[in-house]
Formats: C-alpha cells, structure tokens, sequence
C-alpha cells in the first residue's frame, strides 16, 4: 500500500471521528457494491517537513492530529532495487497551520 493511499485513509477515520474536519470538496467513490457515491474530503494533512516544502508552518503548540508509519525511501540496492524502511511520521491538520512569512 502507497503512503498516499494510507494517509488519506487516515484523513477519513480522523474526519469521521471528529478529530479533523472536512475540506469543503466531495469526492466520488466507488462502492463495494460498484455504485458510485459522492463523500465528502477531509481535511488534508501532512507532516512538518511537508508542510513547509508546500510554504506553511505548524503553528507553535499545536499537538500532531495522528502518528502514522509510513515508508521512507532509503536509496537503491547495488542491484538497482529501492529500499524503503517504515518510519513513523506525525501529522498536521491544515487548520494547524500558518503560512511562511516572506522577507
């Protein structure tokens, strides 16, 4: 499973349990039973390092909304492969953060 698909996993249980809110944008799901169905986004998130890649900062005091493990990619094998380890990451709701000033 892709960090990508994991995360957004995460951002669904904290939506539906109240722990973060939603996006304002619908998405559209296909069902186990193959209907589609339109469901609300939830708030996106993302670590630290993430969100000041994207231009923001975590505010001060603001406590992460979720551990996750996720894969890091740790380099290539002598052999060409990709070797990834797991490494737990914690994560940041967009309504804890701020954008980065410009000086």
């Amino acid at each position: 499973m892709s960090n990508e698909t994991l995360i957004f996993q995460k951002r669904v249980e904290l939506m539906n349990s109240g722990v973060i809110g939603k996006s304002g944008n619908r998405l559209v799901r296909t069902g186990e039973n193959g209907k589609k169905e339109l469901i609300d986004e939830p708030e996106l998130i993302h670590t630290a390092r993430e969100w000041k890649r994207r231009g923001y900062k975590v505010m001060r005091q603001q406590q992460p909304v979720s551990k996750l493990d996720i894969y890091k990619f740790t380099g290539k094998t002598k052999d060409g492969k990709k070797e990834y380890k797991i490494v737990e990451a914690l994560f940041f709701a967009s309504s804890q953060v701020e954008a980065l000033q410009e000086v």
